[in-house]
């Protein structure tokens, strides 16, 4: 998938989104449109048009790319696995980015198949990081969050690969193959 550059304008006023020094500004500051607090991103992505907002408790899907925003945390979904867990990618303070799979109520630790796909993942294209840190399995909170879906169909996003199309670990492939 592709996207746009981000919305960036120059200015010392500052607004509800972070203000970032950036190197060699005239002005000194710039705001960019994309870093914002983690519980409200994906409903804020909608309302800027990027896509649609799904509230939690009306999720029944997730799509590659899809934007996941909760308290404190963001994930992106990579792609939903046949069981129904997610493979997603997300960082945090003490292992970074990572790919991850998601748990499945009932079902016991490290059996979905998102785990499956983010362990070959990291094994495969991160072995250095894999060696050091284990692949998560995300716990079922992180399922906890709002979604919003990217608007493919009026060119907010783009997918000329047809990633939308494919299985978490053939993007993954196509990716980072």
């Amino acid at each position: 998938m592709k996207m746009p550059a981000p919305t960036t304008t120059t200015s010392t006023a500052s607004s509800s989104d972070t203000d970032l020094t950036a190197p060699g500004s005239s002005a000194g500051r710039f705001t960019t449109r994309y870093v914002m607090s983690s519980t409200t991103m994906a409903k804020t992505f909608a309302e800027r048009g990027f896509g649609t907002y799904v509230p939690n408790e009306e999720i029944t899907e997730y799509r590659p790319g899809d934007i996941v925003s909760m308290n404190g945390h963001v994930w992106i979904a990579i792609g939903q696995c046949e069981d129904g867990s997610v493979v997603l990618t997300h960082s945090s303070p003490n292992t970074g980015v990572q790919i991850s799979g998601s748990m499945l109520p009932g079902k016991e630790e490290k059996t979905t198949q998102s785990y499956a796909v983010a362990e070959a993942a990291m094994a495969k294209y991160f072995p250095r990081c894999h060696s050091f840190y284990a692949t998560r399995e995300c716990a079922l909170d992180y399922r906890g969050g709002n979604l919003m879906h990217w608007d493919l169909e009026h060119g907010v996003l783009t997918d000329p690969d047809g990633f939308v199309k494919m299985g978490p670990a053939e993007i993954i492939d196509a990716v980072l193959g």
